[in-house]
């Protein structure tokens, strides 16, 4: 299959280490598809074939790998590195609620390694971000995010609560037009820097919003 439209297909495989996507990548359901690979706890490595071998995703220039991330579709894969999440996310128009989502539980889980430790790098081609997408990723050092011209990024409650870690921004003509409650929450190492960033880009770019810093 390369259309995907139901949800918990491969979800609370605790075991699996490694996911091969299909040729061609993969078509996420619209709607209330969720937890595709959710609670795979121990998957590390993403390949896709490329018609004779396979071949990391991270070193796959094409095509797409997906059109979308969908709700809890890698939630609590807490070895799934921010390098993965990075490429998973390269081409696609929304990232869903939870998509990378960990609970509290497992907030002490994530490996201390290089590919851990990375700025997530949202591309232009996202247009929302949803809400809890991110929470808990605490080995996120940064957030760099790029838009287009003419594009604007909303980004939901709670979208990267609780990543310790998170200290970084980089806004490459991004427009933010939408800010939900809590979404840098109990980010412990943001600077002033990012506060302002963030804040200056939301005022300059809400129109027709009524303007406010929201809750938490």
């Amino acid at each position: 299959l390369d259309t995907y439209t139901g949800s918990s297909y491969f979800a609370n495989m605790h075991k699996v280490e490694k996911l091969e996507l299909p040729q061609g990548g993969m078509t996420v359901g619209n709607g209330v598809n969720r937890m595709y690979f959710a609670n795979a706890d121990n998957l590390k490595k993403i390949t896709i074939w490329n018609g004779s071998s396979s071949v990391d995703i991270t070193d796959y220039a094409d095509p797409v790998l997906q059109n979308s991330v969908g709700e809890y579709m890698f939630a609590n894969c807490f070895n799934l590195s921010t390098k993965y999440i990075n490429r998973l996310i390269r081409d696609v128009t929304e990232i869903k609620a939870n998509a990378f989502y960990a609970d509290g539980g497992n907030r002490g889980k994530f490996p201390d390694e290089a590919d851990h430790k990375m700025a997530i790098d949202i591309p232009s081609s996202v247009t929302k971000i949803g809400s809890q997408a991110f929470l808990n990723r605490v080995k996120v050092t940064g957030l760099t995010i790029n838009g287009k011209n003419d594009g604007s990024l909303e980004i939901g409650s709670e979208a990267f609560r609780g990543c310790d870690e998170l200290h970084d921004l980089s806004l490459n003509n991004a427009k933010i037009t939408s800010l939900g409650t809590g979404v840098f929450g109990d980010c412990r190492s943001m600077t002033n820097e990012f506060v302002n960033g963030v804040l200056q880009n939301y005022a300059a770019n809400a129109n027709g919003v009524i303007k406010k810093i929201p809750a938490y």
